[in-house]
């Protein structure tokens, strides 16, 4: 792994900060932009479902392009791709070719990006402080939680959708540059011994995370939609609001973990999410509820990363390879995404509610936080994991 410096995390923050206020500013609105155009519920998942599967089997494309470019370059090659998305998905006219544009863009870009990120973020990161600089993550993606959606849903009240993803994906490409001077992480052209088999772990952690995502995130993103009148800008304003409210949320958590109280925090995760899944399964098609809701997932959201991620990244800095267990690791994360979008999918489309969606995440919260425990409890003695 690389030698880390605090201008290589800083960086890395900037960069943050530019990419996910483009998520904010329109890549919020996917699922929204899609049911206003006749995507329905349960083609939405599949469509999801589809992105996860091929980015499953694009993954080896990865190892190729950075040993062509190197870490860095290949991070920011994904930053850059990921911007395609932002082109199609306006397009987008229901089920149609722009849909499967849509799909296919997304999917390249995000392989790349994702797989690279975090490989990044453990080589800048201090194992003794990877839960508050993960909490640092969350403060400046809910930085632009705030700014983000209230802007992008202003634009696409007002004008065609093009603008809004059009400025998301110039943003996307913008971000790469705090880049170009940061740390190329060196990594083993041939994959070492047992390179792949060293991430199972982190591929089972990211495996419930994929489903987590991919049930209750999806189903939530319809539900508040459709519950706030099929409105961008009422959206936008509602996302805005919880923002600020969950702006620090993550952060008391974070410095829990770096104080050695990691398995404390998982399982003050896992009450949390449990609650918020509760809450928005509750929710209905009430605005105020549904707004509520919005808030507490806000506020105990930013709880998840700090609580998971630095026991994967732990595991990741000392793996023969950082990069093939990411890509063990991201492949987990795709293998849970799929089951629960199928699941979703075959669902819905037998009739059951969105709700039903959101409820079959608590189960992997439980598994998650099984893994998690086991891992921080194996690592006692280590400062960012022990209790």
């Amino acid at each position: 792994m690389a030698m880390k410096s605090g201008s290589d995390i800083n960086r890395l923050f900037a960069h943050i900060g530019l990419f996910q206020f483009g998520s904010c500013l329109a890549g919020v609105f996917f699922i929204a932009l899609m049911l206003r155009r006749g995507v329905p519920p349960d083609m939405v998942f599949l469509a999801y479902g589809a992105i996860f599967a091929l980015r499953f089997a694009l993954r080896p494309l990865v190892i190729v392009l950075a040993k062509a470019v190197g870490l860095r370059g290949a991070m920011v090659a994904g930053a850059a791709l990921s911007s395609l998305q932002y082109l199609t998905l306006p397009r987008v006219e229901g089920i149609d070719g722009w849909l499967a544009a849509w799909v296919a863009t997304a999917a390249v870009g995000d392989v790349v990006y994702w797989t690279l990120f975090h490989v990044m973020f453990a080589a800048m990161g201090d194992q003794a402080k990877l839960g508050r600089q993960n909490a640092i993550r969350q403060v400046i993606s809910a930085g632009a939680s705030i700014l983000g959606p209230p802007l992008g849903g202003f634009l696409l009240t007002r004008f065609d959708p093009t603008v809004a993803f059009t400025a998301a994906g110039v943003l996307r490409v913008a971000s790469a540059f705090p880049l170009f001077d940061a740390v190329d992480p060196p990594f083993e052209r041939q994959a070492p011994a047992d390179a792949y088999r060293a991430g199972a772990f982190g591929a089972l952690v990211f495996a419930t995370d994929g489903w987590v995502i991919c049930s209750a995130g999806l189903a939530w993103s319809m539900i508040a939609y459709l519950g706030l009148g099929e409105r961008f800008d009422t959206l936008g304003l509602a996302l805005a609001l919880a923002g600020a409210v969950g702006a620090l949320g993550g952060v008391a958590l974070g410095r829990l973990v770096d104080l050695g109280h990691a398995r404390r925090a998982v399982f003050l995760n896992l009450a949390a999410m449990s609650l918020v899944f509760a809450a928005q399964a509750a929710a209905g098609r009430n605005p105020a509820m549904i707004i509520a809701a919005m808030i507490l997932a806000a506020l105990l959201g930013g709880l998840s990363v700090p609580s998971m991620m630095p026991a994967v990244y732990v595991a990741l800095q000392d793996a023969p390879c950082s990069l093939r267990f990411q890509f063990a690791t991201e492949g987990g994360w795709d293998m849970g995404a799929i089951a629960a979008a199928l699941t979703c999918a075959g669902l819905t489309a037998l009739g059951a509610p969105l709700q039903v969606a959101i409820l079959l995440a608590i189960p992997m919260l439980f598994a998650q936080a099984w893994l998690l425990v086991a891992k921080y409890k194996s690592r006692a003695q280590s400062p960012a994991a022990s209790d």
